[in-house]
């Protein structure tokens, strides 16, 4: 099933506007310099296993050399909240497809590919980030195989422990920066109202750049669903002071309903309705798990599960 994580980072960077800065911070300088930034373009499809087609968090990009020479080739581009020891393997299968898809088409080469991991976890990435690593360790002390052996590097752009500053040093644009903000901090945020307030600036140079305004709402949404936000109201008052009265109307509207991911907490048996009256949105049951709607404007209320 596919997680907010999941859900947030695709639904974001599958721009290639917002790609670009993520990308651009996340390669060596030596190869980030020698692309074309202006010529990253999205791939349709998703070249994840099949047990986990749910979650499709992958993006495939193209992108060309710069200008003065037209080679093109792949960045895959992945989302990953836990850390996983095969993801080398994992990511050699998906780029085989991809060069499976190429050679169909009728292509006579290959393209190359650069496989980008975004990772975010309480104790950040600590495992293989090469093909190699795979195998046996005492195979390197056989000089005989190593040419035998296939091998690759992850590019692991860890943001776990990537404090503030240097995410605003790294990245060009206010609404990649919030973005992997709240990936790093969503699930640990203890008080998710004073994180928003903490993070006003940025929410305002983002309701500046009228481009972005929608990552605004996303992120509202992810944070919810990830946070545990005992107390509806003080969080509903920091959506407001950040992001003004129609945001405010808008979550008023469209009520999160969260109770599928929490009814197994009895302890939390009270309403979830976020922002004020009853009356104008769907209320959630956190013990049974069952939606209830209000008496007064209830069917013009958009539920939301994850």
């Amino acid at each position: 099933m596919a997680t907010p994580h999941d859900a947030l980072f695709k639904a974001f960077f599958s721009n290639p506007d917002h790609a670009a800065d993520a990308l651009r911070s996340a390669l060596p300088e030596s190869l980030a310099s020698e692309l074309d930034w202006r010529t990253l373009e999205l791939e349709p499809g998703s070249y994840v296993d099949e047990e986990l087609r749910e979650r499709q968090s992958d993006l495939l990009f193209r992108v060309h050399l710069a200008p003065s020479r037209s080679i093109l080739m792949h960045v895959l581009f992945e989302h990953q909240s836990t850390e996983d020891e095969w993801m080398a393997f994992r990511m050699l299968r998906y780029m085989v497809r991809i060069w499976e898809r190429e050679l169909a088409s009728g292509a006579h080469v290959l393209s190359p590919i650069v496989a980008v991991v975004l990772h975010h976890s309480e104790r950040g990435w600590r495992t293989a980030t090469r093909l190699s690593e795979a195998f046996d360790a005492r195979l390197s002390d056989v000089r005989a195989l190593r040419p035998f052996v296939p091998d690759f590097e992850l590019v692991i752009d860890d943001v776990s422990h990537v404090s503030d500053d240097e995410l605003a040093w790294r990245l060009r644009r206010a609404s990649v920066q919030l973005v992997l903000r709240v990936l790093r901090d969503g699930r640990a945020a203890t008080d998710p109202a004073a994180w928003l307030l903490g993070v006003r600036r940025l929410i305002d140079e983002v309701r500046r750049a009228g481009s972005d305004r929608e990552v605004l709402w996303s992120v509202i949404r992810y944070l919810w669903e990830v946070a545990r936000v005992e107390d509806p109201a003080p969080f509903f008052e920091a959506v407001r002071t950040t992001m003004g009265d129609r945001m405010k109307q808008r979550w008023r509207r469209a009520c999160i309903d969260v109770g599928s991911s929490r009814a197994s907490s009895r302890a939390s048996s009270r309403a979830c309705c976020v922002g004020g009256s009853p009356r104008s949105c769907v209320c959630w049951s956190r013990s049974s798990g069952r939606s209830t709607k209000a008496r007064d404007g209830a069917s013009r209320a958009q539920g939301t599960t994850s």
